[in-house]
This record gives structure tokens, sequence and C-alpha cells, in this order.
């Protein structure tokens, strides 16, 4: 049995949370060496462990959308 590395998408993710908890790093320009290629993104696509990030993602999301958008009760 062998263990599925992290995706592409939770290596973005990973590192989304870390530059906002401070780490002083930063996002490749798709233009830099070592960012991920349109290549990539294909394959990552097709990736179930990926696709199954992307579906939690959009559902975490959502809640913190509706949750920041909520009207305040009414006086």
């Amino acid at each position: 049995m062998s263990t599925a590395k992290p995706g592409l998408y939770a290596n973005i993710k990973g590192k989304h949370d870390r530059i906002a908890h401070g780490s002083n790093e930063h996002m490749r320009k798709p233009s830099e060496p070592g960012a991920p290629t349109t290549e990539d993104f294909e394959k990552a696509r097709n990736s179930q462990a990926d696709k199954n990030l992307r579906n939690s993602d959009r559902a975490g999301m959502a809640t913190a959308m509706n949750s920041v958008h909520a009207l305040p009760p009414a006086k």
C-alpha cells in the first residue's frame, strides 16, 4: 500500500496558509522558474486527491462567504 503525496492544489493551499500566518514567503509569478505550468494544472485537474480538496475548499468558502455576507440582525 502506498501513500499518496499531497497534490498541487494541496501544496498551493498550504503555501497560502503559511503566507497568511506571516511566513514571509510569496507566490511565484506564472513566468518564474519553478512555478506550476499549465501542464501541471491539467494533471492536477485529473487527480482524485486534488478534486477532493477543491470540493472541500468550495464548501468551506461557501460557508465563510455566507457568514461574511450575512445581514446584521434588524433592530
